[in-house]
């Protein structure tokens, strides 16, 4: 059916209906007179309460837990720093190993030379990649604890080499 004939059907139905009983008797049956209302205890504000004193002693609990000390700031970061860095360092010479050794079985040829003989795009591409490569190693010097920047970098080398591997296939 399309719009007309819904519109056509529509003008032939009545425009009031009377119901088949009086239907206000029901309805004020079911109205409640508020002075007759049973007066409930309304939970909202012990919700409140218990709602708050559940985050309280959740949070000192996890206090408790954390052995937060008398740390400063500065001290609290050089520590962390302290024990976060050889695995950083680590990961990083891990990428680099890996990086190497995929680019070698990739092309006997240098990243350089192999992607300026490559499709002018791809070429593109991978100096942008080589770029934003550049700026991550330097961030990773100012901030060698940052390991979202380590998580990026690979990031960036994993498509530097899927780039390698279009440039090498063509």
């Amino acid at each position: 059916m399309d719009e007309l004939e819904y519109r056509r059907l529509l003008k032939k139905l009545p425009e009031r209906i009377e119901p088949q009983r009086d239907l206000w008797s029901g309805i004020e049956a079911r109205l409640v007179d508020p002075a007759k209302r049973p007066l409930a205890r309304q939970p909202f504000p012990f919700a409140i309460a218990a709602s708050l004193l559940t985050a309280v002693l959740l949070g000192a609990w996890v206090l408790g837990q954390s052995g937060v000390s008398n740390q400063t700031p500065e001290t609290a970061n050089a520590s962390l720093a302290q024990t976060n860095l050889p695995n950083l360092v680590r990961a990083r010479q891990a990428m680099m190993l890996e990086s190497a050794a995929a680019w070698n079985e990739i092309s006997s040829h240098d990243e350089r030379t192999l992607m300026q003989s490559a499709n002018p795009e791809v070429f593109a591409a991978w100096l942008e990649l080589d770029g934003a490569e550049t700026e991550l190693e330097a961030a990773l010097k100012s901030a060698p604890q940052a390991e979202f920047l380590l998580v990026r970098l690979k990031h960036v080398e994993l498509e530097k080499l899927k780039l390698a591997r279009l440039a090498a296939s063509v």
